[in-house]
């Protein structure tokens, strides 16, 4: 969101969509490490997918709350990649869980002794909204902690411009 005085972001020197109204703008390195983090999940779930010993890993019921687990994680990081909010980060958070939940889905079509099934892609989606929800709750609780603290900052005291307060490279919480 802009501040209509002096046109500087809530946050400087992060980089991603702005001018947008409520959409946070987190660092690029965040995002990356988000976007990384989404590798390194997808290519767990692949390889260790893969080995015998995942074949019956959990008891029945159990492999849906792992995956709500772990899809929970994939969605929160797929909101921060996506750099959105609200619902444009929901949305975000359970398309990516969806897909890469359909991917393994797909892939076990392939493995001896794993079974494909639509309730554990439901517990995906699932995964990927608890994921999507708690990454929002978690913005709202660090937006209002941070303007209880005045750690928010809308540009300096003398009016600077979003631009020159960027290159401090400060961030939206301390």
């Amino acid at each position: 969101m802009l501040d209509s005085a002096s046109g500087a972001s809530d946050v400087s020197g992060v980089s991603g969509p702005s001018g947008a109204a409520g959409v946070p703008l987190l660092p690029a390195s965040l995002r990356l490490a988000a976007a990384l983090l989404i590798l390194l999940l997808t290519a767990g779930l692949f390889i260790g997918g893969a080995l015998p010993v995942a074949a019956g890993l959990f008891k029945p019921g159990w492999d849906k709350v792992a995956h709500i687990v772990v899809f929970a994680g994939m969605g929160a990081a797929y909101g921060v990649a996506s750099g959105r909010q609200g619902w444009r980060l929901l949305l975000w958070s359970m398309l990516g869980a969806l897909a890469v939940g359909s991917m393994d889905e797909l892939h076990q079509l392939r493995l001896p002794g794993r079974d494909p099934g639509w309730d554990d892609l439901l517990a995906d989606g699932v995964g990927g909204l608890l994921g999507g929800l708690g990454l929002i709750a978690s913005y709202a609780f660090l937006r209002r902690r941070g303007k209880r603290r005045g750690v928010l900052r809308r540009g300096s005291a003398s009016g600077a411009s979003g631009a020159s307060a960027g290159a401090a490279g400060s961030s939206a919480v301390a």
